[in-house]
């Protein structure tokens, strides 16, 4: 995994790194906003249909039991769930800093 120093970026550089992977086409915004939507409006129905629909799965149940997350959870090096957990960290800052308020007016 690449890591950067945002202290030792320039103001170019740190705006081109936030840029990286941003929605650029509206028709991709638009689709994954209607899933959200479908996700929050529906919950678990909506999460089955789009996981059979882009995975080909059909999932009885959407929960994974806590004590199989536990196994697999120990069964990781301390190295790499270290790692894990700091790319899940990274992800959701950097999400989160691309994410867009969208302002409606009627």
């Amino acid at each position: 995994m690449k890591t950067y120093d945002l202290n030792t970026l320039d103001p170019k550089a740190r705006r081109a790194l936030c840029q990286r992977g941003a929605l650029a086409d509206a028709t991709t915004d638009e689709r994954v906003s209607n899933i959200c939507w479908d996700v929050k409006r529906e919950g678990d129905i909506a999460v089955r249909r789009y996981t059979e629909q882009f995975d080909g799965m059909v999932l009885s149940d959407v929960r994974v039991p806590s004590r199989l997350l536990e196994e697999a959870r120990r069964s990781l090096a301390p190295e790499l769930l270290d790692a894990i957990t700091m790319a899940a960290w990274n992800i959701q800052k950097f999400h989160s800093a691309q994410s867009r308020q969208r302002e409606y007016v009627e």
